[in-house]
């Protein structure tokens, strides 16, 4: 090995022992607090409630909707999901604007079938 190569090669090994030691460094005097001071976390946890509540209340206004779409596919005889959720789509849109939500013509047999997944309605040909 010509000497050039060698010193590259020591430099290179100096520069990543270095980078090794600095990184141990700073994990081991790391701590959370240091950088995100308590009245922030405070104001966080409170902010964290606010969108819980809102999200409870959404939710709140979907549920009948949710409900009716599930009595209807458990009724309605159908082969599979997507095929309940394409069946059953006017209806429940038609529900929906009755009772003040807005959903879309378009995406509802998609939401449908994402609701009719997660209740765990179970159709024979699945």
């Amino acid at each position: 090995m010509n000497y050039v190569r060698k010193k590259r090669l020591l430099a290179f090994e100096q520069w990543q022992s270095y980078g090794r030691k600095e990184a141990e460094a700073r994990r081991k005097h790391w701590k959370p607090t240091h950088y995100v001071p308590e009245k922030k976390l405070l104001a966080f946890k409170q902010w964290q409630s606010y969108g819980r509540k809102g999200a409870e209340a959404r939710r709140k206004q979907w549920n009948p909707v949710k409900k009716l779409a599930v009595k209807l596919a458990q009724e309605g005889g159908f082969t599979t999901r997507h095929e309940a959720a394409r069946s059953i789509a006017k209806a429940v849109v038609g529900f929906a604007a009755n009772v003040g939500v807005k959903m879309s013509d378009y995406h509802a047999p998609i939401t449908i079938a994402r609701w009719l997944e997660i209740a765990g309605v179970t159709f024979p040909n699945r």
